[in-house]
């Protein structure tokens, strides 16, 4: 990816990405642990009663039982554990280096590798991630969420650079060093997240068939990765925690209940993902009419279908948090990304005015919202200091069963969301996580 030519637009790329980070660090800085927050600061493991994980020993201990009886997402949630352990702070620094490099990542994995950035192009990838994901706080703010939902896709598209560049120039043998570890980074990669372990597979799948269909030589490296992601994805699939879950929550279930599945996640793929859909498809007919070569739309195709099977799979899982959605979003903007380019192979001066109005009404827009975002993450910020004041004036009064007031957030950009934080039984999570962090012996919930 080359830089763009003049050194006013190589500043101005700096700038935005500056500001983009600053931006998304406030709200880390505003954003409160939340609900498994509580429960992941402790160990999952066997011992008698529940202490806080203080050093690594401990927390591979906890992670070895919690793919026992919790679930199979060991890379991830040894990650939220790891940063738990080492504080909010640090976590709102690499999750914000984190955000920023999702951004890019999944600009460059739509962009050809030869292709010179264009701004407008990136800052929209990070305009479409503020708007289209349906649970951005809990996704990319909330500690446990952005393990789960940003950090490992983030792992899954850097297995995927050898494959997008593939794409691009061909596929080119790897040096034979590189394919034992590139082996290695697909089997973590695989073992991230459910839906988007699933696309990972999904599009190596379709590379190798690509490559057979028309007859290509399949390099060594892209049949380790296929087989690393399958790997690592039977480990998170098949673990006996992931069964456990599976079990308690309702299970697979059948032909008659995959097909309300079909239909319900259906109806929720238009509502939360209409607009980036619509523009795909804006995209893609103007193509056509441009009479742009069809045969380029290979990786745009590629990673649509990995959308697509990172919605779908969750036909089988009795439950699809708005969270987990931030998948989909992400593999259908490498798509957008991908088309276009095809549409505008080289940049458009033409229309450059409509293009500086345009961007200009969406900065403001993005701003408007960001604004409500941080006025609902900064009342519930002051909700918790209220709460946790109260434990300890509770506390000091020797009181250590409490009764506390729900949170509730007022918008997708708050991991908080608009029902209970609080269960209505003392005995239940999270009540129990709460009380567990606070050193209290139970909290209730006011009637």
């Amino acid at each position: 990816m080359k830089l763009p030519e003049t050194k006013s637009a190589r500043w101005g790329v700096i700038a935005g990405l500056a500001a983009v980070a600053a931006a998304f660090y406030a709200l880390n800085v505003l954003t409160c642990l939340y609900a498994d927050d509580y429960s992941y600061t402790y160990t999952f493991a066997v011992t008698e009663g529940k202490y806080r994980i203080s050093n690594l020993y401990e927390l591979y201990l906890s992670q070895r039982n919690h793919y026992l009886v919790m679930n199979g997402r060991t890379v991830v949630h040894t990650l939220a554990q790891l940063f738990l352990m080492w504080g909010k702070p640090i976590f709102n620094v690499l999750n914000t280096i984190a955000f920023v490099g999702l951004g890019c990542l999944i600009y460059r994995s739509g962009s050809p590798k030869s292709g010179e950035l264009r701004p407008a192009q990136l800052f929209f990838v990070f305009g479409l991630l503020w708007v289209v994901t349906p649970a951005f706080g809990e996704s990319f703010l909330w500690l446990v969420g952005s393990c789960n939902y940003l950090f490992g896709i983030l792992f899954i598209l850097l297995a995927l650079l050898p494959v997008t560049a593939a794409l691009d120039d061909g596929f080119a043998p790897m040096s034979g060093w590189k394919t034992p570890l590139y082996f290695l980074l697909c089997i973590l990669a695989g073992w991230t997240n459910e839906n988007n372990s699933v696309a990972l597979v999904v599009i190596f799948l379709c590379c190798i068939l690509w490559l057979l269909v028309t007859k290509q030589k399949i390099p060594a490296w892209l049949w380790a990765g296929l087989a690393g992601s399958v790997i690592g994805c039977l480990l998170l699939l098949l673990s006996p925690g992931e069964a456990t879950r599976l079990a308690n929550s309702g299970g697979f279930g059948g032909l008659g209940v995959w097909l309300r599945r079909f239909v319900s996640i259906t109806g929720r793929l238009l509502v939360y993902l209409g607009l980036e859909l619509g523009l795909i498809a804006l995209f893609f007919l103007k193509g056509l009419f441009s009479k742009r070569p069809v045969k380029a739309l290979l990786k745009s195709g590629i990673f649509f279908l990995a959308g697509l099977a990172s919605t779908y799979s969750m036909i089988l899982s009795p439950q699809f948090p708005t969270r987990t959605w931030s998948g989909p979003v992400i593999f259908f903007a490498i798509v957008l990304v991908s088309l276009w380019r095809w549409v505008e192979p080289e940049p458009d001066r033409t229309h450059r005015g409509l293009t500086i109005a345009v961007s200009v009404l969406a900065i403001l827009a993005v701003a408007a919202t960001y604004v409500r975002a941080a006025q609902d993450l900064n009342e519930t910020r002051h909700a918790v200091q209220l709460r946790e004041a109260h434990i300890a004036e509770e506390l000091s009064a020797g009181r250590r069963d409490v009764t506390l007031s729900p949170i509730h957030g007022e918008t997708k950009w708050n991991c908080y969301q608009k029902y209970d934080d609080l269960n209505d039984d003392p005995t239940q999570w999270p009540n129990t996580a709460y009380a567990m962090y606070y050193g209290l012996d139970s909290v209730s919930k006011t009637k």
